[in-house]
């Protein structure tokens, strides 16, 4: 029975380093029904990696690398993940959604994430990811400062010397200097959702009409 079990931890140990590669196009390996974890374009080993999702193809060009949900993408997919590389930077959503070549706009140079957020920054812009089965979209934080910006709470909220910002939302009513984070009593609970300032309380990017910002607590 003691020789079972550690072979069993072997073999569990052996898969949890698999799961662990850098590269996840490497991660092509079957589950015993031909099911992989996420499946690489043809193409993948032509890409060199930069830093953090992003890559360069033999021109120079710069890509996002990104996951998108397998039967979403491929109803024919055995996998959990289709892997694509997108040149292309959009900017807003739907109809009103504004494409760019990825290096017109992103500075890769100085781009940086920001703690544990879903907030980046190069000397040019601010960026929120915005995630979603379609592999995410990466937003301009408009008016926000890349030298003084910083998360101020979970990976959504984020400050700098002149506003307080949900995602991608500039929140103008709020006075940085006095925004307060209001926590849930409930402690299992992570998200914030609810901060004022001393004139107003925003839940999440929406201002609570009527809310006396002195006595407001999270409920």
């Amino acid at each position: 029975m003691l020789r079972i079990k550690v072979i069993l931890g072997i073999a569990f140990a052996a898969i949890l380093l698999a799961c662990k590669d850098k590269r996840p196009e490497q991660q092509k390996r079957s589950y015993g029904t031909g099911y992989v974890t996420a499946r690489e374009p043809l193409d993948s080993a032509s890409y060199k990696h930069v830093k953090y999702d992003f890559y360069t193809d033999k021109g120079g060009r710069l890509f996002l690398r990104k996951l998108l949900m397998g039967r979403d993408r491929d109803s024919a997919c055995r996998c959990a993940f289709v892997v694509v590389y997108d040149p292309l930077f959009t900017h807003g959503f739907g109809d009103k959604g504004l494409e760019k070549r990825l290096d017109e706009v992103i500075d890769i140079g100085s781009f940086q994430a920001i703690d544990s957020s879903d907030f980046a920054k190069d000397n040019k812009h601010v960026y929120y990811h915005y995630g979603n089965s379609d592999g995410g979209n990466l937003s301009i934080v408009a008016g926000a400062d890349p030298a003084t910006f910083r998360r101020l709470a979970d990976y959504r909220w984020g400050i700098d010397k002149e506003h307080v910002y949900f995602q991608f939302s500039l929140l103008d009513s709020l006075d940085p200097a006095s925004t307060q984070v209001l926590r849930s009593p409930d402690t299992s609970d992570h998200f914030i959702s609810y901060v004022r300032d001393n004139r107003f309380v925003y839940h999440e990017n929406y201002m609570v009409q009527g809310a006396d910002a002195k006595s407001f607590k999270a409920k």
